[in-house]
Formats: structure tokens, C-alpha cells, sequence
């Protein structure tokens, strides 16, 4: 049954032109894959709504806000009005990422091997 509605869901998503044509436009790039596409066409809307690259990360929970106050930088905790769903859609497709692309696993084999030689970053 969830297959049949699955594949009905799809199929209707499939046969809107402008749906189908930004979702095949994310995954031309390297990694993107059909959720990961979908999800960001379908809960993002418009990307012009957006008026900076800032204000759409922001709107994903990928990043908290940061104050300056006496030449130090401090980090605020993540806006609770950020989308959760693509929050985790996104986080999980990064933890996936480094097992599907060569160049990321490079890049987190490195960062790894770079947070044991530091250590905890709380310190």
C-alpha cells in the first residue's frame, strides 16, 4: 500500500514542469540524490523569497546566528522557526555524502584525523 501511494505521489510530482525541472537541476549536482532534491523544491517554495544565501541556511538550521561584542565572536543556539524537517533531510544527506563521493570522504578523513590530533573542541 505505501508503495502504491509512494509511487502515486511521484508520479503526480513528476508531471508538474516546474517541480520536475528544479528537481533535476539539484541533482545534477554530484551527491544530490531524488529526496534530498524533492525535499529541498518542495519545502523551500520560491528561492528568491530568500534575500541572502545567509537568510536560506538560516531558514535550513545549518548555522545559529553569531554577535560580535568587544572583538569576540559568539554564537547564538539555532532559531527554533527553522525548517526541522529539511534541517535533518539535509544532515542526514551530509552524513551519507562521504560514503557515495570520494573527494568527501577525503575531505571528513582529513577533518577526522584532524579533531583526534585536538582533541574535544569544547575545551
Amino acid at each position: 500500500m505505501f508503495q502504491a501511494v509512494q509511487k502515486r505521489l511521484l508520479d503526480e510530482l513528476n508531471n508538474n514542469p516546474l517541480i520536475r525541472e528544479r528537481v533535476a537541476r539539484l541533482m545534477s549536482i554530484d551527491g544530490v540524490g531524488i529526496i534530498t532534491a524533492l525535499t529541498w523544491v518542495l519545502e523551500i517554495g520560491e528561492p528568491a523569497r530568500f534575500g541572502s544565501i545567509r537568510q536560506a541556511v538560516s531558514y535550513c538550521g545549518l548555522v545559529s546566528a553569531q554577535k560580535q561584542s568587544a572583538g569576540k565572536d559568539q554564537r547564538e543556539p539555532i532559531s527554533k522557526k527553522r525548517n526541522k524537517h529539511l534541517q535533518t533531510v539535509l544532515i542526514e544527506a551530509a552524513k551519507l555524502a562521504p560514503r557515495r563521493n570520494e573527494q568527501l570522504a577525503s575531505i571528513y578523513a582529513k577533518e577526522l584525523a584532524g579533531a583526534i590530533a585536538t582533541g574535544p573542541h569544547w575545551r
